[in-house]
């Protein structure tokens, strides 16, 4: 007869928990400002010029992204790890130069920290090996 398994085998650990809530409130905060310029072009207040589109598109992309890692998350696969790892260093980067923009240093700053936080909890001990022991001991 063979035990079964504990739950807590298969329940998401704490640092994977926030940093899923952080890929959500990074996406939410990508969407401020997206809402925002669509709405000025939208308006005719400005033009869709080459600098607006690419703007656009980043933004969308990074939102797309960060809500599609974040649903991922509990398929435990490494590679949403590490993409989700790498999308967060990206977003902070973003970040520190919004940080040095008029008038954006709260959004940059939050989106710092966000970013940060989220990152570094997918980087601990006990994230790693719940992504690791995905296909392992399982029923």
């Amino acid at each position: 007869m063979t035990l079964p398994h504990p739950p807590e085998l298969f329940a998401a650990p704490r640092p994977v928990r926030l940093a899923r809530a952080c890929l959500w409130v990074q996406a939410l905060i990508l969407l401020v400002p997206l809402m925002t310029l669509v709405q000025y072009v939208r308006w005719g207040s400005g033009e869709l010029t080459g600098p607006v589109l690419v703007v656009l598109v980043v933004q969308s992309a990074a939102i797309l992204g960060l809500s599609t890692l974040s649903v991922m998350i509990t398929s435990r696969r490494d590679w949403v790890r590490l993409s989700a790892i790498w999308l967060q260093a990206l977003v902070a980067l973003r970040n520190v130069s919004a940080m040095f923009d008029d008038g954006a240093f709260f959004w940059g700053a939050l989106g710092l920290l966000v970013a940060s936080v989220g990152a570094t909890q997918l980087l601990t001990e006990p994230a790693q090996a719940w992504f690791h022991l995905r296909g392992r001991e399982r029923p």
